[in-house]
């Protein structure tokens, strides 16, 4: 089992390393099975793929087709069960770990964080523990805070099989609060290259081309 721990967060800057961390393989670890029925039965609220998008929308996230996995999210307080799918656009793409299944999991966490005063960005990850050859095109994922209010929140997420078992789970995962006014604008050039990768409106190579334009 892969296990990769303390991914930190670096320098901002395009040229200079944005992240560093340690993998291993461990044929000990075995993270045990979550009853998805209690989970759901905890969230007594409830959103829709399409409100649940439309609401990254107004916020300035506006996600392509391929990163919109979250089917339907229900949640509470302290902790999110979402039901995620891979879009029709990728399901053919043979990946261990897909970014839209990877990605939809922690868009769950846009339930558990008050982003009245500010926007949470991922700023580091303790451990990623991965139990799986390829993540099903059908899964859940399971959110849960794992400390009180403030600038930076952590949350442990599982990703898990539609029978409860656990295929990869992030430990110590933390996202951290920024003012409105140091988030980029929405304009910004480099989302909107972001956002043109994602749509599958530019390759790769035609982004890393275009970034020294910038």
């Amino acid at each position: 089992v892969p296990v990769i721990e303390k991914v930190q967060g670096l320098a901002s800057a395009l040229a200079e390393a944005h992240a560093q961390g340690r993998i291993h393989y461990d044929d000990a670890v075995v993270e045990q099975s979550e009853d998805v029925e209690a989970i759901r039965h905890r969230c007594d609220r409830q959103q829709d793929k399409e409100a649940f998008y439309a609401a990254y929308a107004a916020a300035g996230f506006d996600y392509g087709t391929t990163f919109r996995a979250v089917d339907v999210i229900r949640f509470n307080r302290n902790e999110a069960l979402v039901d995620l799918s891979l879009p029709p656009a990728v399901a053919e793409e043979p990946l261990l770990l897909h970014p839209s299944l990877m990605d939809g999991a922690l868009q769950s966490l846009s339930c558990l964080l008050d982003s009245s005063d500010g926007v949470y960005l991922p700023f580091a990850l303790d451990e990623l523990r991965i139990a799986t050859d390829q993540l099903p095109t059908r899964c859940y994922a399971h959110a849960q805070a794992s400390d009180g209010e403030g600038a930076v929140r952590r949350f442990d997420i599982r990703i898990l099989a539609p029978s409860g078992e656990v295929l990869v789970a992030f430990k110590g995962f933390a996202a951290r609060r920024i003012a409105r006014t140091e988030a980029p604008e929405a304009d910004d050039p480099l989302l909107d290259l972001l956002r043109r990768l994602a749509d599958g409106e530019l390759s790769a190579e035609e982004v890393e081309q275009l970034l020294p334009l910038l």
